[in-house]
């Protein structure tokens, strides 16, 4: 498989590609999710999860919900939201709990909890230096 860095970057693949599920969600919180996605793959875990945090927190600066956003009201989105995040905090590994190490995280965003998904990112960051 060649690695196509425009279309299809392994950093972004997994169990499914990032963007299905960053895409249905603002700016800020879609920014986060792509960064706690992947940031076992980039060579440089703090940093990706320092900004992850950065944009979390910038939704409670912004009074932003951690929620997705509307694309149309004729298409509901949340069962296949869920469904998607269900996939990241469910996925086996013998190394990872959770897609990516970050099961806590990922269930902060199903839940919608700006508060717990900064303290995730926070534990994320601690451990990742410890390493």
């Amino acid at each position: 498989m060649i690695d196509d860095q425009v279309n299809s970057p392994k950093h972004y693949m997994g169990p499914f590609e990032c963007i299905e599920l960053s895409s249905k969600y603002s700016f800020c919180a879609g920014n986060a999710i792509k960064y706690v996605w992947r940031h076992l793959q980039k060579g440089k875990p703090v940093q990706d999860l320092e900004k992850a945090k950065w944009y979390i927190d910038r939704l409670t600066a912004n009074q932003e919900a951690l929620h997705t956003v509307v694309v149309s009201s004729a298409f509901d989105q949340s069962n296949d939201v869920d469904r998607l995040l269900d996939t990241l905090i469910d996925y086996k590994d013998d190394s990872m709990d959770g897609w990516a190490n970050a099961k806590a995280f990922w269930f902060a965003v199903k839940c919608h909890d700006k508060i717990a998904a900064s303290n995730a990112l926070e534990d994320m960051i601690d451990e990742a230096k410890r390493k």
